[in-house]
């Protein structure tokens, strides 16, 4: 997804397929990885309302573990 965002491409059909792929296991990725999907979703456009609540689920516990600097991923 961060290469898709990265580069503008929007992929279509294929962000709801891999946000229905992708929202049930969040849980299970690092910060970075959930930051990266977030922004990357969020840079395409692309609402899903069940990864945006697996997003929020995820984040909200570990908010310490979060950097307050911008990534070098996310422009």
């Amino acid at each position: 997804m961060w290469a898709y965002a990265r580069l503008g491409f929007h992929p279509g059909p294929l962000l709801g397929c891999l946000a229905e792929g992708l929202a049930p296991d969040v849980r299970a990725l690092p910060p970075t990885a959930v930051a990266r999907t977030a922004w990357a979703f969020a840079k395409l456009d692309h609402g899903d309302r069940s990864l945006v609540a697996a997003v929020v689920a995820a984040a909200a516990p570990r908010l310490q573990m979060y950097s307050t600097q911008v990534d070098a991923c996310c422009d």
